[in-house]
Formats: structure tokens, C-alpha cells, sequence
């Protein structure tokens, strides 16, 4: 048959044996265009599927994490007489803190603010250590002077005072008198300030003994500004002779 195909081939002429390469080329390059877009296809299609898979398995929450902890689950740890069993730290933390209602407040000048519960830490600190141990019984909580105590109260002093405390303002240049070809200075404002010190040791004593609906009076003492009128005055007339001099 390949005999006929060159006889047939050879007989025709120069100009028709061009056009029958030229078709033969064209029919190659569509053969090879074509082969080439169907695994270009076949490899978007691969490369689509695996984003799929991908996106979804990172959507997908390991197992442990959909699973809701039961801290006390399988152990009889009972605290204060109160049964943990079944209880997440959080809700045996509620049950706890039921005997302990904080209500401690703190007046200034006709005003009352509530104290932050700085018995969360302590109790946090106390269920930790059962959730290290897991060892069931009973077991007994209660308030003493501990260094978490001391830092939860310093940081509940700090928050009261930041609502009261008043900074004290010095004597500014506010003017200037034509007349009498001076400035006019106002007066220093005067300050307050919160005993942060003895605020936060009064409300870790309130915890200790146990009273937690105390009300506690803040002591706060008055601040004086750095520079009064007088000394605001000096300061400026001093600078303008060294500026008039240089």
C-alpha cells in the first residue's frame, strides 16, 4: 500500500506535491496543538482538585478541639463540698465563686466604685492545681496572702485610681498685657491622687477576712504642680534675659 502512496505520490506534480506537505504539516501541528490543550486540561483539572481537597481538610477542626472538656469528667474531686464531676474548670469556677460574692466597694467624695473580684486569680491558681494533680477527694479552698492575692489587689487599686486621680497643672503663660508690656501667667491648678499603696492592701485584708462586701473610704491626698505662678514667672524671665544676652 506504501508502494501505491509513492507512485500516486511521485505522479503528481511539483506544485501539488508542495500543497500535499503543506496539508500533511498542518494536520501534525493540529494533532500535536490539540494533544497538548488535553493535558494542559487534564492538568488544571489535577491542579483544581488538589486546591479543593486542600481548602477543605484546612477547614476541617481536628476532632479534640470540637470536643467540649470536661475537666472533672471521670474524677470525684468534690471542693468545699461542692462535686465537680462532669464540670469544665469555668463552670466549676462559677460553682465555686457562689460562696465567695464579691461586692467590695471603694467612696471618695460622694462617689462609690465597685472593687474588681480579685479573688478570680486565686481561685483560677486552685482549680490549676487540681486540673495538674487529677487526683479525686476533697478539697478545701480558701482566701490567704499570697503574692497572686497582693497583684490582683495592686491592679484594682490602680483602676479606681485612674477614674479619680487629677494630675496638678503648672502655671503657664496664658496672655500678654500691652499695656503694662508683660505676660500674664495662670495660676498653678492643684492635684489629687489615690493611695494606690494602702487601697490595695485594704482590699486584700477585705478578701483575707472575708469580707467581701466591704466598703472601703480611699484616702487621697492632694498634689501640688510643678511650678507655681511665682516660680512659672522666674523661670520665664530668666530664659528671656539669656535670650536677649545671647
Amino acid at each position: 500500500m506504501r508502494d501505491r502512496q509513492k507512485e500516486s505520490y511521485r505522479g503528481k506534480s511539483p506544485a501539488m506535491q508542495r500543497v500535499e506537505k503543506m496539508r500533511k504539516k498542518r494536520v501534525q501541528r493540529e494533532r500535536m496543538m490539540v494533544g497538548g490543550a488535553a493535558v494542559a486540561l487534564v492538568a488544571v483539572v489535577f491542579a483544581a482538585a488538589h486546591m479543593l481537597s486542600g481548602k477543605k481538610s484546612s477547614n476541617v477542626e481536628p476532632e479534640s478541639s470540637m470536643v467540649i472538656e470536661t475537666t472533672f469528667a471521670s474524677d470525684d474531686i468534690r471542693v468545699n463540698g461542692i462535686s465537680l464531676t462532669g464540670m469544665t474548670q469555668a463552670e466549676a469556677k462559677e460553682a465555686i465563686a457562689k460562696e465567695y460574692p464579691w461586692k467590695v466597694t471603694v467612696t471618695y467624695n460622694g462617689e462609690t466604685l465597685e472593687a474588681d473580684n480579685i479573688l478570680d486569680a486565686e481561685l483560677e491558681t486552685f482549680l490549676d492545681g487540681i486540673c495538674t494533680v487529677k487526683v479525686a477527694g476533697d478539697y478545701t479552698f480558701s482566701v490567704t496572702d499570697t503574692e497572686t492575692l497582693r497583684e490582683s489587689a495592686k491592679a484594682a487599686a490602680e483602676k479606681i485610681a485612674a477614674v479619680w486621680d487629677v494630675k496638678a497643672k503648672s502655671s503657664t503663660i496664658y496672655d500678654y498685657d500691652a499695656a503694662s508690656d508683660k505676660f500674664l501667667f495662670s495660676e498653678g491648678t492643684p492635684g489629687i491622687a489615690v493611695n494606690q499603696e494602702k487601697l490595695a492592701s485594704d482590699l486584700a485584708d477585705a478578701a483575707v477576712n472575708g469580707s467581701y462586701d466591704a466598703v472601703i473610704a480611699a484616702e487621697v491626698s492632694t498634689t501640688q504642680p510643678k511650678y507655681s505662678e511665682a516660680e512659672a514667672r522666674a523661670r520665664y524671665e530668666k530664659l528671656a534675659s539669656f535670650t536677649t544676652e545671647t
